[in-house]
């Protein structure tokens, strides 16, 4: 038909449908968590998904997207974790939420079964679960990175949290294809285990891993792909959402676009003999409590998490850095005004928290910067040698750095380089031995060998392709 102004009374241009996102749904008005429920009436019963409204109102996935004139690209598929006893008592209007206990059962949960070693660090991942069940609300939401060595404790935090977490998944090995489906899907809470697999740079999974972590914890950016029909061999498009909360373990830091993007937590082994050796139950009650409660917190409290969301400032935290912390902070004010407490002391005490966090992940970034110098430096030094491996002596290490590079290095005129370069030699890669020493006739110096090569795969594991 063609539509023109002639025949302008014939017809009305209208708004294009939005999508609706199960499982979790935010409108001004309205609250919305897809379930799979068994709903039984007198005649006949039926299994399906199930929208559910902060109003109390129950709807047929399928009938609810039409009613609502939406567009419904995604497919949820994931086990039901709000109990059918606290979801019957919410819809019957006799459901009363607790966001402040629940934050309170949280914590002393995390206490029961966890060695942080920071007390701050119970309520953050307190609140960081909590925002897991309303973090569509937000433009964007912190990663937690964990690291620590071996029996330090990594998987243990993993498993727990993600027992509480919105649709949490713990996986280890999984397919980039699978947990993007999940997130894209399920609006699934992702914990990934063993994260320095993804520092091999040469595996693709691995690579398209980091490109959707490097995106996924904003909202907005979008994965695409080109997808083939079996059946007529054509190909078309698809775009995928990694935008959801993650928790990433590993005993090495991940990539540094990563730690900029989390919060950021190192473990050390417990010598609480009695927090070592509990094991996690997930049948236990509490759980299916905390679920139960956190379900009916979003639905009750999350226009008031909005509204703070969108009115909150902190002048003392800015850029990305109150990006990623602007949640967490936003759901500690809204437990302090549950409270009614004048003195807001938990919304204080994460300012602090994240204050002290932001000043480590600066410093991280700084001694990487450096480190990266270093290895360009030295790379240079034994490319003006003609040579591919050679032993260096600290003291001429020092003396090339100082002299052909005194902007970078000009600092270790008045210091020992030894401190300074075996560490970060080891922590680069480049050498995994302390230094050596070698006799000069009657002198011995202490160095190291370095290779050309190792120095240039090693710069390039840290980004730096051409250099």
């Amino acid at each position: 038909m063609d539509y023109t102004k002639e025949t302008k009374a014939q017809f009305e241009i209208v708004e294009n449908s939005k999508e609706f996102i199960p499982s979790q749904h935010f409108t001004k008005d309205e609250a919305f968590i897809t379930l799979v429920l068994n709903i039984k009436n007198e005649n006949e019963s039926e299994t399906g998904l199930f929208v559910v409204s902060s109003n109390k109102k129950v709807v047929k996935l399928n009938d609810f997207v039409l009613s609502k004139n939406y567009k419904l690209h995604r497919k949820p598929d994931f086990e039901n974790r709000w109990s059918v006893t606290s979801l019957n008592y919410f819809v019957e209007g006799n459901g009363k939420s607790d966001l402040v206990g629940t934050f309170n059962k949280i914590e002393k949960l995390l206490k029961n079964y966890l060695d942080l070693g920071n007390d701050s660090l119970y309520k953050v991942l307190a609140l960081w679960i909590i925002g897991t069940y309303t973090y569509r609300q937000f433009k964007a939401f912190p990663y937690v990175n964990i690291n620590g060595l071996m029996n330090s404790g990594k998987s243990k935090v993993l498993e727990l949290c993600s027992l509480l977490s919105f649709n949490g998944e713990l996986l280890m090995n999984s397919t980039p294809a699978y947990i993007i489906r999940s997130i894209h899907d399920n609006c699934a809470s992702i914990f990934l285990d063993e994260a320095e697999k993804l520092k091999d740079s040469q595996n693709t999974d691995n690579q398209t891993l980091i490109l959707m972590l490097n995106s996924g914890y904003k909202l907005g950016p979008g994965i695409g792909k080109m997808n083939m029909n079996n059946k007529d061999k054509n190909w078309s498009q698809s775009k995928y959402d990694p935008y959801s909360p993650k928790m990433i373990a590993g005993i090495n830091n991940v990539a540094e676009t990563l730690v900029s993007r989390s919060i950021n937590i190192t473990l050390i082994a417990t010598d609480n003999v009695e927090i070592k050796n509990k094991e996690i139950d997930p049948d236990l009650e509490i759980f299916r409590e905390i679920r139960d409660g956190l379900y009916l917190s979003v639905m009750e409290n999350f226009k008031l998490i909005k509204e703070a969301y969108n009115e909150i400032t902190e002048d003392s935290i800015s850029a990305r850095n109150w990006e990623v912390w602007k949640p967490i902070v936003t759901i500690a004010l809204v437990i302090d005004e549950l409270r009614n407490d004048s003195n807001p002391l938990l919304y204080s005490e994460v300012i602090e928290f994240a204050k002290s966090q932001i000043k480590i992940v600066r410093e991280i970034s700084e001694e990487t910067q450096t480190a990266i110098q270093l290895l360009v430096c030295l790379k240079k030094m034994i490319e003006s040698d003609n040579t591919e491996e050679s032993f260096y002596a600290n003291e001429n290490i020092k003396e090339y750095l100082i002299k052909n590079h005194s902007d970078d290095f000009g600092w270790l005129r008045e210091k020992s380089i030894s401190k300074y370069l075996g560490p970060t030699l080891r922590k680069t890669g480049v050498t995994n031995k302390g230094s050596e020493v070698r006799w000069y006739g009657n002198t011995s110096k202490r160095g190291f060998v370095l290779n050309k090569n190792v120095i240039s795969l090693r710069l390039r594991a840290l980004g730096k392709e051409n250099v």
